[in-house]
């Protein structure tokens, strides 16, 4: 004889709760004593268990349009549940479950449940995720014919692999900020701050770009970085070590050399796919293209460097000749003559080295790109996210088949967490 799965209706009465009419769309605080039918049609949907807890207050949660499989819905507490601190989900369909308080170690547990198969509860499925990690840029050397600023480091799982974020946890992101360009003696340009992206097994932390070179006799040298500051003329004439510290893949390249006699001449920046250039042709090293945006959404956010059909991140700033030099692609800036012009600082938003000159152009910004299959994430106040500032929920950016978020502003203490 056939066995037949008891429907949820069927247990304890209702799962001896008194079920609301309303049908729960969004998430939302449980009620001891309450069972409630959740739809899960347009996404996930977090359900906090009740705080302060006494043994026996139990809930109830029903896939009510049998979409839990493919939109979990996610409980989260801040007791245990289970036995342990992390979120549960339940991602079965049609599922019915009543869920009990037990006791301080084992919190919250499965005491009945319908259609679970083997497990009422399971822990939250591994979402993959791939992402852009910039650094701000180096500035420009100052005073005289200086070294371009060293890009931001740049790390990518484009051609690697993606990594796994678990639902429901909050997870670190820091934007580094461009250095500012240098000016007077010894004019050596300001490195740029890291950039940082927690994922479940590690961090991803690219470095800042290193500063050009100070100008003249006096100059001061060039710093590494994510890149290495260019070299400036008459002063240290050997440009700064990129890929510091070491990263696999690389994040970055060296600074460019500066002509130790003769013809006036400082070293570009280096940038991420290039050394900075030497000499004759100072231009800052070009940075690298991403594929994470098309040029219409790196336009759309004013992000990165378009050139052609090509998105660019992380060029080195020129570095200065008795004419300016131009930048990487990547917007790197553009350096100045030496006369007394002040270089242009770097694209903001693409982790560019500033222009090497009389006065050093500040490095831009870095950025973190992230592409996902969810449609919304949350963030904590103070980020800027898609060109939405503030925090909360920000919906993602369609682009084919995944969601990008494209986070420019956001310090070392804030997060963010998919549902």
């Amino acid at each position: 004889m056939a066995l037949t799965q008891i429907p949820p209706v069927m247990i304890d009465g209702g799962l001896g709760l008194e079920w609301q009419s309303s049908v729960e769309t969004s998430s939302f605080t449980a009620v001891n004593g309450n069972g409630y039918f959740v739809n899960t049609t347009s996404g996930s949907i977090t359900v906090t268990m009740p705080s302060s807890p006494t043994t026996g207050d139990s809930i109830g949660i029903i896939d009510y349009a049998g979409t839990a499989t493919s939109n979990t819905i996610i409980l989260t507490s801040s007791n245990n549940i289970q036995g342990s601190s992390n979120d549960k989900i339940v991602n079965y369909t049609r599922g019915a479950l009543r869920i009990t308080y037990a006791d301080t170690t084992q919190g919250w547990v499965a005491s009945a449940a319908a259609n679970e198969g083997t497990s009422a509860l399971n822990p939250p499925l591994p979402m993959l995720v791939d992402y852009l990690v910039v650094a701000g840029g180096g500035g420009g050397g100052g005073e005289s014919i200086a070294g371009g600023g060293g890009a931001g480091g740049y790390l990518t799982s484009e051609g690697y692999s993606t990594v796994d974020l678990d639902l429901g946890v909050a997870y670190t992101i820091k934007v580094g900020t461009g250095g500012a360009g240098g000016t007077g003696v010894p004019g050596t340009g300001v490195s740029g701050t890291d950039s940082i992206f927690q994922h479940k097994t590690a961090t991803i932390t690219t470095t800042g770009g290193g500063g050009g070179a100070g100008g003249g006799q006096l100059g001061g040298n060039p710093l590494t970085g994510g890149s290495g500051g260019g070299a400036g003329y008459s002063g240290y004439t050997t440009g700064a070590a990129g890929n510091t510290p070491a990263t696999t893949p690389s994040q970055g390249n060296n600074g460019g050399n500066a002509n130790s006699g003769g013809s006036s001449q400082a070293g570009g920046g280096g940038g991420a796919s290039q050394v900075g250039n030497t000499n004759t042709a100072s231009g800052g090293g070009d940075g690298k293209i991403t594929t994470l945006i098309t040029t219409t959404i790196a336009n759309a956010q004013s992000v990165g460097q378009v050139s052609g059909s090509n998105v660019y991140f992380a060029g080195g700033g020129g570095g200065s000749l008795p004419f300016g030099t131009p930048g990487g692609l990547g917007g790197g800036g553009t350096s100045s003559p030496s006369g007394g012009a002040a270089s242009s600082p770097a694209t903001a938003k693409t982790g560019g080295g500033g222009g090497g000159g009389y006065t050093g152009g500040d490095g831009g910004s870095g950025i973190i790109i992230l592409s996902c299959s969810k449609t919304s994430a949350f963030f904590t106040s103070g980020v800027t996210c898609n060109g939405t500032s503030g925090g909360g929920t920000i919906n993602g950016i369609s682009n084919g088949s995944a969601y990008v978020y494209i986070i420019t502003l956001a310090n070392s203490s804030q997060t963010i967490t998919f549902s």
